[in-house]
């Protein structure tokens, strides 16, 4: 049988009325621990920053290329007698972002012995309007 204890006895062997003996994290290690947890955060949100302009980069950089793509489609649908040398320019709205594109037409000769040879080279460049980014196409028609 259990021996009876008195209530101070029963106190004192309470941990709730004596001082703890584990150890605890001091202040000075809270905030150490809250500096190095606000590098690690603001480092990660400069990330998602920095890859969140580079996404934008790239899908003005694909509506640039498909801008190019198209008005080179659209030359090459035209007749080759009908192709005159020289630079044709202009631009187009996308989402309400503009693309000013330029369409050259030149001739290149693949035998030099031989005046039926003669090629008409297209070259498309676009760029996205407020950056100094371009993209370009670049194609050979034959007769």
């Amino acid at each position: 049988m259990a021996k009876p204890c008195s209530a101070k006895a029963f106190l004192h062997r309470r941990s709730i009325f004596r001082p703890s003996r584990q150890g605890g994290q001091s202040l000075a290690e809270v905030m150490v621990a809250v500096v190095i947890l606000s590098f690690v955060v603001f480092g990660a949100a400069a990330f998602m920053q920095a890859s969140s302009t580079m996404v934008d980069k790239a899908m003005l950089l694909r509506t640039a290329t498909q801008v190019a793509q198209d008005r080179l489609e659209r030359t090459k649908a035209t007749a080759y007698a009908s192709l005159a040398v020289g630079t044709t320019t202009g631009s187009t709205t996308i989402s309400g972002q503009v693309y000013n594109w330029s369409m050259a037409v030149s001739t290149a000769q693949a035998d030099p012995g031989d005046t039926n040879s003669v090629y008409k080279l297209l070259a498309c460049t676009a760029t996205c309007a407020g950056t100094n980014q371009s993209v370009s196409v670049r194609c050979a028609v034959a007769p």
